[in-house]
């Protein structure tokens, strides 16, 4: 990948932030092992927990029943399905592709399905990004009634291929599981390469993710959990599995809190992908949502993190580089997604705030209230949100927010990089170069897609931007705002 700035840089060692972000707790084990028994007595919990923090993992444990009748408890061994975090998956295996020059994610899907309706509207990342407008099949309760049964994959791609598109490719977000059931069937076509093979022997296997699968109606395991539709301290109401034909690409994945471990640790040695290649995962498109990885801010750092649910499961991934911070939350017990995400919340204040208290009562939404603004506290920009109405002050005010960036910034003589801003998108160019668009990680950090380099802006007692950190491959170089 080309350098972001054709110039030579001058090594320049610079730690910068630390007194800014908060500190990591130094051991939230006891915190992390009282939260979790809060949830699970609560009946909020009952699956596997793995949180790990720099190379430690903190909790590794299982809570309630793996199978209820026979009383066999959840372990760290427990194999749950995955649901939609598969689409990570099948995302990386697009990225692979895409980084041996076999496709583009620009490529339209008439390029490998000719006379796909609207293939010619629609691009792979659309797909990627749930913003293809594709009818989601997993609405049509017919199906969905049945997930037992199994389902031929043309039969699969017949349910919605002739729908009319719900919205213009690229102008709304609405999640689909069409889109990444419409990607496997690409990527077989392409390759001539049964999908679940190929994820298995390039992905999964080079993880080292051997409790992983997809078959899971007929998986043989003494690890394998029961779905259950409800789990209470008196009853359980056992679910039906869903035939991973039903799911496939979108959702059929099975695994374990140790194996998805396995993952977050391959994602972070960069096994797969070069840095400046897999933060094209990892970066928005629309409502937060970037490939198969929705991206939060929390403690001014940059999280991804996706949700799953299928028959009788429900889990979460999340994630946070750099300080290699990984929370995985399986349950073989129906819960909304919202649960799993108040539970992770929670777990990233227990790692990031000393003072964090461990809650006393259940009252779900407003745990979810109370993140929801917390976030949004922490994003003075928010290039995602759709456009309102406002008032002249509201924006003014927004006008003055971008404008503390907005600015040339001078390294030396000869180069310095001009901030700009159009609406809510911001753009940089460096001398000599056409502009770029970056994009907000945290109210100082911004970065370029599929380039390993980051464009930090820094503040002096006042609160006013001075400075511009151009941090690139592993060097920095500091620009004074003109």
């Amino acid at each position: 990948m080309a350098s972001l700035f054709t110039r030579k840089l001058s090594v320049v060692l610079i730690i910068l932030l630390l007194s800014a972000y908060a500190s990591v707790a130094a051991d939230p084990k006891d915190k992390l092992e009282r939260l979790m028994e809060f949830y699970a007595v609560n009946d909020n919990f009952n699956g596997t927990v793995l949180v790990m923090r720099k190379g430690s993992v903190l909790l590794d444990k299982g809570y309630g029943y793996q199978d209820v009748a026979r009383k066999i408890k959840n372990t760290e061994k427990t194999i749950f399905q995955i649901g939609s975090i598969t689409m990570q998956f099948t995302a990386e295996l697009l990225l692979l592709l895409d980084s041996q020059g076999k496709l583009s994610l620009d490529d339209k899907v008439t390029k490998y399905l000719p006379g796909f309706p609207n293939g010619d509207k629609i691009s792979l990342k659309n797909l990627l990004t749930h913003t293809s407008g594709l009818y989601d099949y997993s609405t049509d309760t017919a199906i969905m009634n049945n997930p037992t049964r199994a389902f031929p994959l043309d039969s699969l791609i017949g349910i919605f291929k002739n729908k009319p598109l719900l919205f213009e490719p690229g102008e709304k977000f609405e999640i689909s599981n069409s889109n990444y059931a419409l990607l496997g069937y690409i990527i077989e076509k392409m390759t001539r390469w049964n999908y679940e093979d190929q994820l298995k022997y390039k992905v999964l296997h080079g993880s080292g993710m051997y409790h992983s699968g997809f078959d899971f109606t007929d998986l043989v395991s003494e690890n394998k959990a029961t779905g259950y539709y409800s789990i209470t301290k008196d009853t359980a109401r056992e679910a039906p599995i869903m035939d991973s034909s039903l799911s496939y690409a979108a959702g059929s994945l099975y695994s374990s809190a140790d194996d998805l471990y396995k993952w977050h640790r391959s994602l972070s040695d960069h096994i797969f992908l070069p840095k400046d290649w897999q933060e094209i995962a990892y970066t928005p498109f629309k409502n937060h949502y970037a490939f198969g990885w929705e991206v939060e801010t929390m403690f001014q750092r940059r999280f991804v993190e996706q949700t799953g649910n299928a028959s009788g499961f429900s889990s979460l991934i999340m994630r946070q580089e750099n300080d290699d911070i990984c929370i995985i939350l399986l349950q073989n017990k129906m819960q909304p997604a919202d649960v799993n995400k108040v539970i992770a919340n929670n777990i990233v204040k227990c790692l990031y705030d000393k003072d964090y208290k461990i809650p006393v009562t259940i009252n779900m939404v407003a745990e979810k209230e109370e993140i929801l603004k917390s976030k949004a506290k922490e994003k003075d920009i928010d290039i995602d949100e759709e456009p309102v109405a406002e008032s002249k002050k509201v924006v003014q005010e927004k006008i003055d927010l971008y404008a503390q960036y907005t600015g040339e910034y001078v390294f030396d003589s000869t180069f310095s990089i001009v901030i700009t801003h159009k609406g809510k998108d911001f753009y940089a160019q460096a001398t000599g170069q056409e502009p770029f668009r970056i994009i907000p990680e945290s109210n100082t950090l911004f970065y370029k897609a599929g380039v390993d380099a980051r464009l930090e802006f820094v503040k002096d007692e006042n609160g006013k931007i001075v400075k511009l950190i151009l941090h690139e491959h592993r060097r920095d170089e500091q620009g004074i705002r003109k």
